[in-house]
């Protein structure tokens, strides 16, 4: 629910000067707009999903506090802990990377790195990258024990579409040639 708001906050003009004027013209916009499709959708999915939460709310508080909350490191989110990134460090670090293996985690870090310089691509991946960071925000100061790689696993499906992104945007300057283009795309050339 959260990347599409995102889109549908993010997608605008670029023809405003300013991109503050450009936010507050799309959050008017995403405010008018059918956005309640979206809510109610995630409504309808919530209740398909897990109907216990609606049907009998009393059950599933008492599971969550009696055994969620105590994996939940809740400490972290004091003020003087707010703001403490060592923690979101050190999934980026170590973490991430050891999920995807040894090498493969390169190709998304550095798809960020070329997206965070691309403006032109800004309207498609910082959504993305805005769910992404508050994801591992909340998930990496609000979990505590050891670090498992399945807290992660909701960023790989970002990643691969920023790779794809950035990859698509590669590919498309570099034109015709072939050599570049192929390994961009992932295909082995017929000869």
């Amino acid at each position: 629910m959260v990347i599409p708001c995102l889109y549908l906050l993010f997608d605008g003009d670029d023809n405003l000067p300013n991109w503050q004027l450009r936010l507050a013209k799309q959050a008017k916009n995403f405010v008018v707009s059918q956005v309640w499709l979206i809510g109610l959708g995630f409504g309808i999915g919530l209740f398909l999903g897990h109907p216990m939460l609606f049907l009998d709310p009393s059950s599933v508080t008492k599971a969550v506090t009696n055994e969620t909350l105590k994996y939940a490191s809740l400490q972290q989110f004091s003020r003087s802990q707010l703001l403490n990134l060592s923690v979101i460090w050190r999934y980026v670090r170590y973490l991430v990377p050891f999920a995807m293996y040894p090498v493969l985690w390169l190709a998304p870090y550095c798809a960020i790195v070329y997206l965070l310089f691309r403006r032109s691509l800004y309207s498609l991946s910082v959504p993305i990258l805005i769910f992404s960071f508050l994801y591992l925000y909340f998930m990496g100061k609000g979990y505590l024990g050891p670090y498992f790689a399945r807290i992660t696993i909701l960023l790989f499906p970002g990643f691969c579409v920023l790779v794809g992104i950035a990859c698509n945007d590669l590919q498309s300057k570099v034109g015709n040639k072939r050599t570049t283009a192929v390994v961009l795309s992932g295909e082995r050339p017929l000869f």
